[in-house]
């Protein structure tokens, strides 16, 4: 199943591009350099917000989990993956609920090594965090 937060994080980023109108007309509207000043540093915030965002989608179909990273304005059709592994290396999974930022702590272990690895999950709806407890439940069963 795969579950990602692409549709949320594409509003939030044509919602930020809006709002960098705001500070682009202020250049226009008012001729004060300390307003200029002003509105173009809010327009370097804006822009650094919108670079540094990324989707994330977790898929748990077949033998394998894969975890892909991706800007929600790629118009790639495939998306390397960031982190895959199978399931069978898989250890524990833990998910860590907060009120902004759920992070998944996935614990490997192969034949050669140990790794713990540490997913953000930003901007998830709780439907979707459901969706991500039940596969962990079911992967965590498994092993």
């Amino acid at each position: 199943m795969k579950i990602s937060n692409i549709k949320n994080l594409k509003f939030i980023c044509y919602a930020l591009a809006l709002l960098n109108l705001i500070p682009i007309l202020g250049i226009f509207f008012f001729n004060q350099s300390k307003w200029d000043i002003a509105f173009t540093l809010l327009i370097m915030l804006f822009v650094l917000l919108l670079s540094n965002l990324r989707c994330i989608e977790y898929d748990d179909t077949g033998e394998c989990i894969t975890i892909r990273r991706f800007h929600p304005f790629t118009t790639k059709r495939f998306i390397k993956p960031s982190i895959e592994f199978p399931k069978s290396y898989v250890e524990q999974i833990n998910l860590d609920e907060g009120l902004i930022l759920d992070r998944m702590k996935i614990k490997i272990q192969s034949k050669t090594s140990k790794k713990q690895l540490k997913v953000n999950l930003l901007y998830f709806n709780k439907n979707q965090i459901s969706y991500i407890k039940n596969s962990i439940n079911t992967i965590n069963a498994r092993n």
